[in-house]
């Protein structure tokens, strides 16, 4: 508590000296010749309403499509160079995102994510989220617990992801991108008004790049096209709707044993690693193609009233995976596929300058089928994976004050989750001799319910300064244990609850110049979802008793010349396991939580030179500083990972006429290998994992017309 009581001495004297913002639009602002040495006003929707990111009480990093595509970041998980107290992994088809602490590190679907994904308002699974990461307008990152407007699978944080949308302008764009190891990346996209009121876009995107792996392995060769149309008849009445194509034929990743094989070159990966045991064949790492896909359809429907506007949102995905997958020196077949559907019917007020509200209703349904087993039947599972969830929800906002304002919010909500017809997979081989699989079924058919809560206070301090303090709570529905339930022990999981705590100012300076965002938090967990994999025994699931993290989320944004941008960006973080004993007695109070580095530190400066005509020439770099973290609450030492630093640049030259641009990027310029997902066991061991990808560099043209 010291540490928090520190950070929130510190956020006491930003309040009574500066005002600060914690909304900031990436890194740097979009690349572009501008005249304005002012800082953009941002508009954000992550409170489920259109608002400027300057007077949201919440901290929110906000990064447009262009910078997305200037600095070369393709899916999701790059975003954490450029998001404060952000680390995003990966594993095969699956993103796992932690937000100051808290996130979900092993990718089965039975276990719900902590940090949620939306696509357009819906909420799309770990598994997909690659899927819809082109064409973009912006993506919106919310650290924190999101419990009375996003419900139960967002006590870590949210990521929205927004996607161009057709408007009444040509809109007509075309790219290709060249880099190293093979990288060829095109995108298209058209769209533009069929009459007065129907207004259409489709956009294309391809990708292909070789291994990352020196046998050959961490491939991606996907395909993905999108059709969105707006249709606006009159005044009262507006649709959006939009369906989604993607397909990707890969070579896994290799689940990479560490110690490095060769600690100079970690993405050497051995063509064959040695067997398991004596009379084994070793495995041949390179593997057969995986094939994923999936088919997304979504909608926002708006009937506009003199006081209100009612909104629904509907949203539909289903995933296909077929995956071998080279793991622990085993292979590891991975065949998934999850149908999901959401409805969320909004009735939201509107702006109001004493009183605002929003109340909605929200339900989820999913469907997934999984069969993986670890080599000859070691581990692994057959069966289904059924959710549904029902809630409702209502926020609040007064003006006590017109520069005072109180928000309350309040959120039911009922989770069911069940395992029909499923079973675990093991073997007796290493006794018999005989490694067929044998099939113990287990039964879980459970509902959770859960009220969660809002507290919170804004005030105005200046015209262009804001302080906010809130209250609130959250959870995460609970899971199960592949194994059967005994009087002695259950295989249920119990949820995850959190209270947190978060105090935070705003503030721009110098003529909208100057933007400084800071936040303090402090959250308390109550049975804080923890996960193990062995190559033995799969994935086991732990609730430790009580977890708390305290933190400070500082930025700052300079546009100190209409030429010259300056960006920095600070996380402190403490994040620990007060109380937990494992099933083996092993007591971990007081250990680090995992993926937690104490500090990060994002640098970012651009520069404009300013060449005849209104042509121009952006030269922006970006850096990423960490703190070593463990990925395993255990402390394995094997799966620390050091401090390190992430460089990535973009040098784009734009033409006069902005018809079109050519650019130079690089990421990782220091080439570091850096952990993700990361697990006990592998061959020879005694510890694997996953390793994001190496240095990246390349060339890209844009055209517009």
């Amino acid at each position: 508590m010291k540490l928090f009581a520190s950070l929130i001495a510190c956020g006491v004297v930003y309040i009574a000296n500066v005002d600060l913002a914690v909304a900031e639009e990436g890194p740097a602002a979009a690349t572009g010749v501008s005249n304005d040495d002012s800082l953009a006003e941002i508009v954000v929707t992550s409170e489920k309403k259109i608002e400027s990111a300057a007077k949201a009480p919440v901290a929110v990093t906000v990064v447009s499509g262009d910078t997305l595509v200037d600095l070369g970041i393709s899916n999701v998980l790059l975003l954490a160079n450029v998001v404060p107290s952000a680390r995003f992994n990966s594993e095969n088809t699956e993103s796992k995102l932690f937000l100051r602490g808290v996130g979900s590190d092993f990718g089965v679907p039975w276990i719900s994510e902590s940090v949620s994904t939306y696509v357009n308002g819906g909420l799309i699974n770990r598994f997909g989220t690659t899927a819809s990461f082109f064409d973009i307008e912006a993506v919106e990152v919310l650290p924190g617990p999101q419990g009375t407007l996003y419900g139960k699978n967002s006590v870590g944080g949210t990521v929205q992801i927004r996607t161009k949308r057709p408007s009444s302008a040509a809109e007509n764009e075309a790219s290709v991108e060249l880099g190293n190891y093979g990288l060829v990346h095109t995108s298209a996209a058209v769209g533009g008004a069929l009459g007065d009121t129907l207004f259409v876009r489709l956009a294309v995107n391809t990708q292909h790049h070789e291994g990352y792996q020196s046998n050959g392995d961490d491939t991606e060769s996907s395909e993905a096209a999108r059709l969105s149309a707006v249709w606006k008849p009159n005044e009262s009445f507006d649709a959006f709707v939009w369906a989604q194509y993607w397909q990707n034929q890969f070579h896994n990743a290799a689940w990479q044993n560490l110690p490095y094989p060769d600690p100079d070159h970690p993405w050497y990966v051995p063509p064959v690693k040695p067997p398991l045991a004596p009379g084994l064949p070793g495995q041949v790492t390179y593997q057969a193609l995986s094939d994923a896909s999936s088919k997304t359809a979504g909608g926002e429907f708006n009937w506009h009233f003199s006081k209100a506007t009612l909104t629904y949102i509907p949203f539909w995905t289903d995933f296909f995976t077929d995956e071998q997958r080279p793991v622990d020196g085993l292979d590891l077949p991975w065949k998934f596929t999850l149908n999901q559907r959401t409805h969320e019917l909004k009735l939201s007020s509107n702006d109001n300058e004493k009183l605002n509200w929003l109340t909605g209703l929200y339900y989820l349904d999913s469907l997934g089928d999984l069969l993986y087993t670890v080599g000859p039947n070691l581990a692994g599972y057959r069966g289904y994976i059924k959710q549904q969830s029902y809630s409702a929800y209502a926020q609040i906002t007064y003006s006590v004050f017109p520069w005072l304002r109180e928000t309350a919010g309040l959120r039911y909500s009922s989770d069911h989750l069940s395992a029909p017809d499923s079973a675990a997979i093991s073997t007796n081989g290493f006794v018999t001799g005989d490694f067929s699989p044998i099939y113990t079924p287990f039964e879980f058919n459970h509902t959770w319910r859960r009220v969660d809560w809002k507290e919170g206070l804004e005030a105005d301090i200046g015209a262009h300064s804001l302080v906010y303090g809130n209250v609130q709570t959250g959870y995460n529905e609970g899971t199960y244990n592949t194994f059967p339930s005994t009087p002695a022990f259950s295989n249920e999981v119990k949820p995850q609850r959190l209270l947190g705590f978060t105090l935070g100012t705003k503030n721009r300076f110098f003529d909208n110049r100057l933007e400084i965002d800071d936040e303090v938090y402090h959250y308390i967990y109550k049975d804080f979802l923890l996960s193990t994999f062995t190559t033995f025994n799969g994935t086991i699931e732990y609730n430790a008793p009580r977890a708390e993290i305290t933190g400070n989320e500082l930025t700052a944004k300079y546009q100190f010349t209409r030429d010259d941008l300056l960006t920095v960006g600070a996380g402190i973080l403490k994040a620990k396991i007060k109380e937990f004993v494992d099933f083996s007695g092993r007591n971990f109070a007081n250990s680090t939580l995992p993926n937690s580095p104490t500090y990060t530190i994002n640098l970012g400066g651009q520069h404009t030179f300013r060449l005849p005509g209104d042509a121009g020439l952006v030269l922006r770099v970006d850096s990423l500083i960490s703190a070593g973290y463990y990925a395993l609450y255990t402390h394995d030492p094997y799966t620390y990972q050091p401090r390190y630093t992430k460089t990535t640049a973009s040098l784009t030259y734009t033409s006069a006429n902005g018809k079109w641009d050519f650019g130079l990027w690089g990421r990782n310029l220091e080439n570091v290998a850096t952990l993700s997902a990361a697990g006990a066991g592998g061959i020879p061991g005694p510890a694997a994992s996953y390793i994001d990808q190496p240095r990246t560099y390349g060339m890209q043209v844009r055209a517009r017309f």
